[in-house]
């Protein structure tokens, strides 16, 4: 309720709103009391059972488009009483940022509210409250939004934690990403194929609140750590691919409209293999480990940082003798760290011991990795390989596979055991692997023993 609000708190939100019903009233003077505008939009829909076509839709809307563009090219210029008053309001409180540039955020963020001239309490009060803050705390938010497509997931929306959501995308987006009414002619085809969205698509959503007067251009880019955080996330639940599409960053101040921080606005992930889909318990799994991942690859020193780094980069890379080298550097990471000597022998013994202590099986994984060893050896020392030996080598592409799949199962024994900020987490682990070896030796050993004896005695009898 208001009377609750501190007196600074009310001067700014009172002044704000009268500067934007002062902008309704011409709005309304010039455009009539409800000021509309035909929509035309295309986007994807599905239009089989793995078939998407694009089809255009057409509807009216509140011609905000029109009203925003009478105020930068006149109203601006115009006398204003409540924008006068605005700034000196903004100057008595000591606002050091560019007022105009504020009004026009201002201005653009009312304009997208379901119905603007309604003034809504429920609409109208969180966008006051937003820029109150900005104004008196120096706190804007900024909200950035990633499209994945190919990508399934289970049950959206997910919150990964405050400020962190996948969605499915929202009608409103289709029709205002897909909008051709007033689209540039000179677009390159890549922009005109990045706007077509699809109505399949999944939204990553990152909402950050950051400091006015601390800002600089490494945090106004957070967003892009996190979206590379969530990817290694997502790797490390499953294989496959999709693409990833950054649809901008908008602000409650600083610029109205989307803006673009990253020249990348289109990458593909892992472009050799299939879909990518994750069922409810993958979605629960990386609900529960995200936070723990988000501090591991924020860190420095985190030893499983760079190996699931690398489970990236491998599925970004076009050449899989790339991707290979990768998975081989993230499984000596975690394989063969601190050791020089019988590097190969030690790299596909652990990690065979690590999958047969997740699944059984250890013969297999043994020498699958041994293959895999020997493969990374060629691709970095190749001349030095015999004709004999290179002709036994699988191939790059088995190579590729095993080795993201194995890095994967790998990577997640060790986050179960050894989760630790310093390399001492690292060698902890590497220890048990080593003990458990041990001693599956020392009893195959004593059962060898047992077993001769016995055969000794029969003989003997």
């Amino acid at each position: 309720m208001d009377v609750l609000k501190s007196k600074p708190d009310q001067e700014i939100r009172d002044a704000f709103l009268d500067f934007l019903k002062a902008v309704a009233e011409k709005a309304t003077n010039e455009f009539g009391p409800n000021p509309k505008r035909l929509q035309r939009s295309r986007w994807m829909v599905k239009t089989g059972p793995s078939r998407h076509s694009s089809k255009i839709f057409q509807r009216e809307v509140f011609d905000s488009l029109n009203i925003f563009k009478a105020y930068k090219s006149k109203w601006i210029v115009e006398s204003s009483s409540e924008r006068e008053k605005l700034n000196e309001i903004l100057k008595a409180y000591r606002f050091t940022g560019s007022i105009q540039q504020l009004c026009l955020s201002l201005l653009h963020n009312w304009l997208q509210l379901p119905d603007p001239l309604a003034f809504e309490e429920h609409s109208i009060s969180p966008l006051l409250d937003e820029f109150v803050d900005a104004v008196l705390k120096n706190r804007i938010t900024i909200k950035s939004r990633f499209a994945f497509e190919g990508l399934t997931i289970a049950n959206p929306p997910i919150l990964l934690e405050e400020g962190i959501l996948i969605r499915q995308v929202a009608e409103n987006e289709l029709w205002d990403l897909g909008e051709i009414n007033n689209k540039n002619p000179t677009f390159s085809l890549l922009d005109y194929y990045l706007n077509i969205p699809d109505d399949s698509w999944k939204i990553l959503e990152i909402e950050l609140q950051l400091d006015l007067k601390r800002l600089d251009l490494k945090s106004f880019h957070k967003q892009y750590k996190i979206l590379d955080i969530f990817l290694v996330a997502l790797r490390l639940e499953q294989s496959g691919s999709f693409r990833v599409i950054d649809l901008g960053t908008e602000a409650n101040f600083y610029s109205p409209g989307r803006m673009f921080g990253s020249l990348d606005r289109l990458r593909f992930i892992g472009g050799h293999s299939g879909t990518c889909a994750l069922d409810e318990k993958q979605i629960r799994h990386l609900q529960n480990s995200w936070l723990n991942i988000r501090r591991i690859m924020e860190s420095d020193t985190h030893y499983l940082r760079l190996p699931a780094q690398r489970l990236l980069d491998g599925v970004l890379r076009d050449r899989p003798e790339d991707a290979v080298l990768d998975y081989a550097i993230g499984l000596e990471r975690l394989l063969t760290a601190g050791k020089e000597d019988e590097l190969r022998y030690r790299f596909a013994l652990r990690g065979a011991t690590v999958l047969c202590l997740e699944k059984g099986h250890m013969e297999s994984p043994f020498k699958k990795l041994k293959q895999f060893y020997d493969l990374r050896s060629f691709i970095v020392h190749g001349s030095t390989l015999n004709k004999k030996k290179a002709s036994k080598l699988i191939s790059t592409t088995k190579a590729r596979s095993i080795g993201e799949d194995y890095l994967r199962q790998i990577w997640w024994w060790f986050f179960k055991n050894g989760l630790r900020e310093d390399n001492g987490g690292l060698e902890n682990v590497t220890n048990k692997i080593d003990d458990y070896i041990l001693k599956k030796l020392s009893h195959e050993e004593s059962c060898q023993g047992s077993r001769v004896e016995h055969d000794s005695e029969i003989q003997g009898a």
